[in-house]
């Protein structure tokens, strides 16, 4: 849980450096303000704080970078509260993070960024995932970055136009396949092993052996796998030997029929040259390791068959579809006009994964603030998994709405958005998961006590 983030000005901006803080609770956490007023930055500051690795300048502007030296943030795991440092100023390294106990207990640990954004996932207790993204036999296995994972965590202002932000559909598959919990029962160790296999075999397609083994499938009537290809040497031997007799009997009884001697001679000379390739590339080291990869590949089939297939992956994601028609149903108990759609369902293909509404894809049956709703609400299944401890899902999330979000004079009629969040963290997840949503009122919103609205203070 993020308890505070903060940002230091440089003593060229004010008379003295103070900071600004901004102290957040447990449960909805509301920035509220017209556009303009800082919100966007303060949300940067957080997506900052947790690994961006642009320059300062291309996120925060340059008039922030020449006002403040460095931000931080105050984070809380378990009963630990750790402080999160890193400068904005281009007279310090912003590829440094600095870790320690808030308490300053014991001395800050300096953290290369890559390695910063690699540590935020043990900190948050978060598993680790190596998978590919897209084709496992294709793609490299790396580990699942965070920053991926932050894409889907982090709602910008920027990015209400598709599910997720400059993201490509197979890293978005992999990534709502971590949230709920199957993509580690898909991408085993024994499956990378197998993938590997499978690669080193296609490399030998590649090898300077390619124009004999495909000369060699040319000449066979079957594209069958390698030990059945090398099977045919007897046959190949049994069809020279016909050919051989078939060729002494003209020579005894029509010597003179030189046409038919050259057909069998042509015929004699195909299978010859492909009795020599066939022991060629059966005596090769090349198709000896080739066979031993196939006699692996054979034996780990079973592998495959255990995995998680269409059906149970379906079956895991039906978790993000019963949020997100829960959040639906909710907004419109209370606002009968907000949703006039269909149920959403969410499927998997091989690439990507696809939310439908109405049985067709979203993308094609919704607009304007209808898609807001449902990104909202994509957003509050997210949030949701928080029930169940099998699902890998941090504690928080950051919702930036867009200043037209409904394009009306907004006041309270932003509220019945939110409240299903109030209700989902008040009752439904554990009590230090929290929610930073912005809006420009949220006039008489009644939140529980626990759910405050953000405190903003100065301090010099």
């Amino acid at each position: 849980m993020i308890t505070r983030v903060g940002r230091v000005r440089n003593a060229r901006s004010c008379a003295s450096p103070r900071q600004e803080c901004i102290d957040f609770e447990p449960g909805v956490n509301l920035l509220v303000g017209p556009p303009n007023s800082g919100k966007t930055k303060w949300f940067e500051t957080i997506d900052y704080l947790l690994g961006y690795k642009q320059k300062p300048g291309d996120l925060f502007g340059g008039a922030m970078v020449a006002d403040y030296d460095s931000c931080f943030l105050h984070l809380l795991i378990g009963d630990r509260c750790y402080l999160v440092s890193r400068y904005i100023s281009e007279s310090f390294s912003h590829r440094r993070i600095y870790l320690s106990p808030v308490d300053l207990s014991e001395p800050a640990t300096e953290f290369a960024l890559d390695d910063w954004v690699e540590r935020i996932p043990k900190l948050l207790g978060l598993p680790e995932l190596v998978a590919p993204s897209g084709n496992p036999v294709a793609r490299p296995w790396k580990r699942l970055g965070f920053r991926s994972l932050l894409r889907h965590i982090y709602r910008r202002q920027r990015s209400w136009g598709g599910l997720v932000d400059k993201q490509p559909e197979s890293e978005q598959r992999l990534c709502i396949l971590y949230f709920v919990g199957i993509a580690r029962r898909i991408y085993t160790h024994d499956a990378k092993e197998l993938a590997a296999l499978e690669r080193e075999r296609e490399l030998y397609g590649r090898s300077p052996w390619e124009k004999v083994i495909r000369d060699l499938w040319t000449h066979l009537d079957t594209e069958e796998t390698f030990d059945v290809a090398l099977d045919s040497i007897k046959a190949t031997g049994e069809k020279r030997r016909q050919i051989q007799e078939q060729f002494q009997q003209l020579r005894t009884n029509n010597p003179s029929d030189l046409d038919a001697a050259f057909e069998l001679g042509r015929s004699l000379g195909r299978v010859e040259e492909k009795e020599n390739l066939l022991n060629l590339l059966c005596e090769s080291e090349q198709a000896r390791s080739l066979r031993a990869i196939q006699r692996e590949i054979d034996a780990r089939k079973t592998i495959r068959q255990e995995l998680p297939g269409t059906a149970q992956i379906n079956e895991a994601l039906d978790v993000i579809a019963i949020g997100i028609n829960e959040y639906l149903s909710q907004i419109t108990d209370e606002k009968s006009s907000a949703w006039r759609h269909g149920d959403v369902s969410v499927r998997v293909s091989t690439s990507a994964v696809h939310f439908y509404v109405a049985n067709r894809p979203w993308e094609t049956v919704l607009g304007g603030s209808d898609s807001l709703i449902f990104l909202v609400a994509y957003q509050y299944a997210l949030l949701r998994l928080g029930q169940y401890d099998h699902l890998h899902y941090p504690g928080f999330q950051l919702i930036d709405l867009p200043p037209d979000f409904l394009g009306e004079d907004i006041r309270d009629k932003e509220n019945y958005i939110v409240r299903p969040f109030l209700e989902l963290l008040r009752t439904g997840c554990r009590k230090d998961w929290q929610l930073i949503i912005s809006g420009a009122s949220f006039d008489g919103l009644e939140c529980p006590r626990h759910v405050l609205n953000t405190r903003f203070t100065i301090t010099e």
